[in-house]
């Protein structure tokens, strides 16, 4: 009787927030296609903070979470790997997994991807406790990683701020769904990967140590910039982030990350949750406002969102010929 009132409670919820007006991005990156093109460097997203970062050669998996569904489904198979939905990267060749931290929709499918394929899975304590494995080495921040020509370097990070009632709702519903174990994140972690083709700083979520760029003398082409929840933070924390992640490593293209609703599965269309929950259209208005200022070199950034599993370049020359987009809110 419990848990059917909480699941009743939990579609309630879901009912309310599906009705609610939520932001449509305008401007994404172009699309590659990398059979056409010598050493090509490039991304695919495939929604929330998952990643696949590849330059033929060699691959890295940011995240792994592919398993996308709705509340009643996610009761319903108890928060399992969706064999259906990891098919999207059957086809893909991968070295590494790297898991920013330990809630659901991070690691909910990374162990089983790592395994599948073959890769090294490179995660916190906590999040490999949740696999049951005792093979991998955790995270050590003080030692970089390398992936073929890419280096990547482990930066301790915060989580997004989250307030009392999202944590409570979160909680309720992984307690309902048998995936409690996913409510801590544990240990948090950005990326710097460095390639011989471009650098790319990666923020699953959204927070980041202040003047890291500043003191490393790090730079990066593309900043995959976590934005989930960052429309509940004040003006003075946005300026703050966006300083040390794009200001700090005169970035010149900003690639919006972790703004879809991951209740949504990757055969249909990507689309923000609803602004109550995660106030997209806020935080992009602000965002939209510090990208009209000059970086480093005097020019303008452009943000661009990643368009869903397409390939799109990760050098910067490449956006030099696509007009200055600003993703202006766009409320439905």
């Amino acid at each position: 009787m419990r848990n059917h009132l909480c699941t009743f409670s939990l579609c309630i919820v879901g009912i309310m927030l599906s009705s609610c007006a939520h932001y449509q991005p305008r401007n994404f990156v172009p699309t590659l296609n990398v059979s056409s093109i010598k050493n090509p460097l490039y991304a695919s997203f495939y929604g929330t903070s998952t990643l696949l970062i590849s330059d033929t050669t060699s691959s890295i998996l940011i995240d792994g979470f592919f398993s996308r569904q709705g509340i009643v489904e996610s009761i319903v198979n108890r928060m399992k790997t969706s064999d259906e939905a990891i098919k999207v990267i059957k086809d893909k060749n991968i070295d590494a997994v790297l898991v920013s931290h330990s809630h659901f929709d991070h690691a909910k499918d990374a162990a089983v991807v790592a395994d599948m394929k073959g890769a090294r899975l490179l995660a916190s304590k906590r999040t490999l406790e949740i696999y049951n494995n005792d093979v991998e080495r955790p995270i050590n921040v003080k030692n970089s990683t390398k992936v073929g020509d890419f280096k990547v370097t482990f930066i301790e990070s915060k989580h997004a701020h989250k307030s009392f009632s999202k944590k409570l709702i979160e909680r309720l519903f992984l307690f309902v769904a048998g995936g409690y174990e996913y409510s801590n994140a544990g240990d948090v972690y950005s990326y710097y990967i460095e390639h011989p083709q471009s650098n790319i700083l990666v923020l699953p979520s959204a927070d980041f140590p202040d003047k890291w760029a500043q003191i490393n003398e790090k730079t990066a082409s593309i900043v995959f910039l976590g934005i989930g929840l960052l429309g509940e933070r004040d003006d003075d924390f946005i300026e703050k982030y966006w300083k040390s992640t794009v200001m700090d490593t005169c970035a010149g293209l900003v690639v919006p990350i972790h703004w879809d609703d991951f209740r949504i599965p990757l055969n249909k269309p990507l689309k923000s949750k609803p602004d109550l929950f995660n106030d997209v259209s806020n935080a992009m208005n602000k965002l939209a406002k510090l990208a009209d200022k000059a970086n480093c070199n005097g020019e303008k950034v452009k943000i661009l969102f990643p368009t869903k599993i397409s390939p799109f370049s990760l050098k910067l020359g490449d956006y030099e010929s696509t007009p200055l987009s600003i993703s202006d809110a766009n409320v439905n």
